[in-house]
């Protein structure tokens, strides 16, 4: 497999863009470029739109080289690209981009594919749970079965078990304990005072365009808390037993591929203990994970300019060429 093709990788998250692009002889051409906040409109909204914003912010790298890159590799949520999968906006968004940017291919990926790619250390069948503010499970053969649970890109409507689930669980957990009902956690009030202000501004975080990623940012205190505090561990529990589920239904197809989980939250102690035992009951273990989604968006892309078989697969994966259409 050729490792030293030019290419360029590019994503977008909850933080923001970042893209790295690499020339023909293995080095870095013109950096690594983050363009914190950088959002999406959406493929329905406003398709062309978000093309054009995506390869304004990474033209430093497109000009840096004398030459387009050979393959470019977009790795976009998958709840956005879900989105494009009844409509024009996916293969509009696919063709402006491979337009202007002129690479001999162009791939856009969900961020579960690459998540998965990079878990693994190669495009091989597998299943990961990708833990973030939101969350998806993708259980692949690379072949016949594509399964997709929850990531549907919907706070509120999907994301069980997520950064933002255990978040809101905690603030909802900190305002019965504010009213004296049942179910509340003083520790839990302290903390969010702490980080919010007055309960009376907690309305506001739900309606904020960063929402999510502020939920996110207190599931974290939540799990810290958790040590001492039932109520809280019962939200890191509960999360976990959500997220389980969801593993045990997308590899229902696929029982004997390794499972991967990838995310910040994995780091939080008494998340990453709930689910390894969550899991455990159903007896699936958790392979560790070699790299995240930046590495796997690397591997596709190396991988696509070896010229193999990576099929085009709506919502999932995008290809210019079309090839390995199922």
């Amino acid at each position: 497999m050729s490792n030293t093709a030019d290419i360029l990788i590019t994503g977008v998250g909850a933080n923001g863009l970042t893209a790295w692009r690499r020339g023909d002889g293995g080095g870095l051409t013109g950096g690594d470029l983050e363009v914190p906040g950088a959002a999406l409109v959406g493929l329905a909204e406003d398709a062309s739109g978000d093309a054009t914003r995506l390869l304004a912010a990474v033209d430093p790298l497109l000009s840096s080289g004398a030459t387009a890159p050979r393959v470019c590799v977009w790795v976009l949520p998958a709840g956005y690209l879900l989105a494009g999968l009844d409509g024009p906006g996916g293969s509009l968004l696919l063709e402006q981009l491979h337009a202007q940017a002129g690479p001999a291919t162009t791939v856009v990926v969900a961020e579960p594919v690459a998540a998965l790619v990079g878990a693994l250390g190669e495009v091989a069948p597998g299943v990961v749970l990708a833990l973030g503010a939101d969350v998806v499970i993708l259980a692949t053969d690379f072949d016949q079965v594509w399964r997709q649970v929850d990531g549907w890109g919907v706070t509120g409507l999907s994301g069980r078990g997520s950064g933002a689930w255990i978040g809101g669980e905690g603030l909802a957990a900190a305002l019965r304990a504010a009213d004296g009902v049942p179910g509340g956690s003083p520790a839990l009030l302290r903390a969010a005072t702490a980080r919010f202000g007055p309960q009376g501004r907690w309305s506001m975080l739900l309606t904020s365009p960063d929402a999510a990623a502020t939920l996110t940012g207190f599931a974290a205190v939540v799990g810290d808390v958790a040590a001492d505090d039932p109520v809280a561990e019962q939200i890191c529990r509960a999360a976990a037993e959500h997220l389980a589920d969801s593993v045990q239904a997308a590899r229902r197809d696929l029982p004997s591929l390794p499972v991967c989980a990838v995310g910040g939250l994995l780091f939080v102690d008494a998340v990453r203990v709930s689910l390894a035992s969550a899991l455990g009951k159903r007896r699936i273990l958790l392979s560790p994970a070699l790299g995240g989604v930046g590495e796997g968006g690397r591997i596709m892309a190396d991988y696509v300019a070896a010229r193999r078989a990576l099929p085009h697969r709506p919502p999932l994966v995008w290809r210019s060429d079309r090839r390995g259409v199922l």
